[in-house]
């Protein structure tokens, strides 16, 4: 099953979360979905 995702915050540690499952949905077959981030 699918997942949509959304990552709080954009800086750091929320930025290389993204960068890799990225590279895990382009690369790997991940079938999650990133939609973006939220900042606070």
């Amino acid at each position: 099953m699918a997942k949509k995702v959304i990552i709080i915050g954009g800086i750091g540690t929320a930025v290389n979360i993204a960068e890799q499952m990225q590279d895990a949905i382009d690369n790997y077959g991940l079938k999650d979905e990133f939609l973006g981030f939220c900042f606070r």
